[in-house]
C-alpha cells in the first residue's frame, strides 16, 4: 500500500501478515447467525434501547421470510428491531439512516429505501419502537430513481427534529452531449439528478439541488463545513463518459445543509477512476478547523507512477475547507479494491487524531479466492496501525465496514465477511467486530463526571 502524503512519498506497510504488524491490536469477536448469506450495507441509526450508544442496521441478502434489515444494540450486538419488506409489493433494496424522533415516542425512528419493479421507489420512515411504516415519502415523477442513497442531515432548520438527505437520480433529461478539453462526450441522453432535504417534523421538501448526468449517485453528511454551525453535505457528479466509453472523471460538490448553496467543488481522481465511491466524514486531521472528507474509489486503475491496473482501488483525505486532497494512497494488487470501504475510528493511539479503516475485500475470480485485509490507519500520519485479517479464504473480508465510538470512548469496527459466489453459496456470512478500549494516555487525560457528551 502506498501512501502518499502532501507531495512525498512512502511505503507505509505491505500486505504482509496481519496481526504481525499491529501496533494497536483490537479485541475480536464473530458472529454468524443473523447475518444471513451476507452483508448489503451496515449503516448507523439512532440509540434504541436507551444506553447512551447508538445502534447500527444491517441490511442481509436472505432466503425469502427473513427480515432483510435488522437493527443490532452497539453494545449487545442483539437484535432489537426487524425490518421487513412492504405488504404492497415494494422491497427493501438495504439502503437505511437514523431519521430522528418523528412520531415523539422517544425512541428514534429508521429511514429506508424501496423498490418496486427493480426501481427505486419511494422512502419509508419505520418506527424504532415496532418498525411499522410512519411516513411515506414519494417521488416526484416516473422517471425519478429515488432513494438511491440517504443520509441524516441533523436539525438544518432550527425545529428541533432531524432532517433527511434523499439522494434521486432522473427528474429530467439533461443535455446530450458535451467536451472534455478537445474531446467530445456524450452523456447517453442520461437523466439529471438531485437531492433533496425532507424536513424531519412533517416530511415537506426544504430545499434541493439539482446537477447534471449521475448527479447524487451518492451522498454524505458532514459537519458544518462553512461556519454556519449547520451540518452540510458532499455529494458526487459524474464528469461524463468519452464517447470510446473510457472511464470517467469523478467530481465531488460540497452544498450547504441550511440552503443548498454550492460551497466548494472538486474535479477528484484521474480519468480512470470510476465513480463508484465510498464516503466517510473524519475529524479535523489538517488542523483548519474544518472536518474532513475520506473517499474511496474502489475501481481505480490509473496510479502516480504511470501505472495502470485493473481494480487496483485507492483512497484520498479532502480537505473539508475547500475539496483539495491533501492525502492519497493506492493499493498494490490487481483486483484488490483497496478503498471499497472505510470507517472512521476513535484515537486508536494516543494521539490526538481521528483514526480509520480501510477495506481491500478483493475480487472474487474462478482461478483463486480473494485476499482479504482491512487496513487500520493513523490520522495524524497516515501510517499501518494494524492490519486485519479475515477467517475463511472462501469468504470476502471487509466488504463494509462501520465504526462505532461511544461514551466511554471505546471504538468498534464492525467488519463483513460474505462467502463467495460459488462453491460457498450456501454459507452464511459473518460479523467481525473488533474492540478498542480508550488508550491508556486519553484514558488518564479524560474528565469524570456523570455527564455524557452530547450525541
Amino acid at each position: 500500500m502506498v501512501v502518499r502524503h502532501g507531495y512525498r512519498s512512502a511505503i507505509a506497510v505491505g500486505l504482509c501478515s496481519a496481526m504481525s504488524l499491529a501496533q494497536v491490536p483490537p479485541d475480536e469477536h464473530i458472529v454468524a447467525g443473523f447475518v444471513g448469506r451476507g452483508v448489503l450495507a451496515l449503516s448507523r441509526v439512532g440509540d434504541l434501547d436507551h444506553d447512551g450508544i447508538d445502534e447500527f442496521a444491517v441490511s442481509r441478502s436472505n432466503p425469502e421470510g427473513e427480515a432483510p434489515i435488522v437493527i443490532l444494540s452497539g453494545a449487545s450486538l442483539e437484535i432489537l428491531l426487524s425490518l421487513d419488506h412492504a405488504e404492497d409489493g415494494h422491497f427493501l433494496t438495504g439502503w437505511a439512516s437514523d431519521a430522528g424522533d418523528v412520531d415523539g415516542d422517544g425512541f428514534p425512528d429508521v429511514a429506508v429505501a424501496l423498490s418496486r419493479l427493480n426501481a427505486l421507489d419511494r422512502v419509508e420512515i419505520r418506527s424504532g419502537a415496532d418498525g411499522k411504516t410512519l411516513r411515506v415519502i414519494k417521488k416526484a415523477t416516473t422517471t425519478d430513481d429515488h432513494g438511491r442513497s440517504l443520509a441524516c442531515l441533523g436539525d438544518v432548520d432550527g425545529d428541533g427534529h432531524l432532517d433527511l438527505l434523499v439522494a434521486s437520480a432522473g427528474e429530467g433529461k439533461g443535455p446530450s452531449g458535451g467536451w472534455h478539453g478537445k474531446q467530445k462526450i456524450g452523456f447517453d441522453e442520461a437523466t439529471w439528478g438531485i437531492v433533496k432535504v425532507h424536513s424531519g417534523a412533517d416530511g415537506s421538501l426544504l430545499h434541493m439541488a439539482r446537477g447534471g448526468p449521475r448527479y447524487a449517485d451518492d451522498v454524505c453528511a458532514v459537519p458544518s463545513l462553512d461556519g454556519d454551525d449547520v451540518a452540510d453535505f458532499v455529494v458526487t457528479r459524474e464528469m461524463g463518459r468519452i464517447v470510446n466509453h473510457l472511464p470517467s472523471r469523478l467530481g465531488l460538490v460540497a452544498r450547504s445543509g441550511r440552503d443548498g448553496s454550492v460551497i466548494w467543488e472538486s474535479d477528484f481522481g484521474p480519468l480512470g477512476a470510476t465513480p463508484d465511491p465510498v464516503f466517510e466524514p473524519i475529524g479535523d486531521l489538517d488542523g483548519d478547523g474544518v472536518a474532513d472528507l475520506l473517499v474511496g474509489l474502489k475501481a481505480q486503475t490509473d496510479l502516480p507512477d504511470g501505472r495502470i491496473g485493473r481494480g487496483i482501488g485507492s483512497f484520498a483525505v479532502l480537505s473539508g475547507a475547500d475539496g483539495t486532497v491533501w492525502r492519497e494512497s493506492f493499493g498494490e494488487r490487481e483486483l484488490g479494491l483497496f478503498g471499497s470501504s472505510l470507517a472512521a475510528l476513535g484515537d486508536l493511539d494516543g494521539d490526538g487524531a481521528t483514526d480509520f479503516a480501510v477495506g481491500e475485500p478483493g475480487m472474487w475470480n474462478w482461478d483463486e479466492p480473494p485476499r482479504s485485509v482491512v487496513h487500520v490507519l493513523s490520522g495524524a500520519s497516515g501510517e499501518a496501525l494494524a492490519v486485519l485479517e479475515g477467517s475463511d479464504e472462501g469468504r470476502r473480508f471487509g466488504a463494509h465496514l462501520l465504526g462505532l465510538v461511544d461514551h466511554a470512548g471505546v471504538t468498534k469496527l464492525f467488519v463483513s465477511e460474505d462467502p463467495v459466489p460459488w462453491p460457498a453459496a450456501e454459507r452464511e456470512g459473518r460479523l467481525h467486530v473488533f474492540t478498542w478500549e480508550p488508550h491508556e494516555e486519553r484514558r488518564q487525560a479524560e474528565p469524570t463526571g456523570d455527564d455524557d457528551p452530547p450525541r
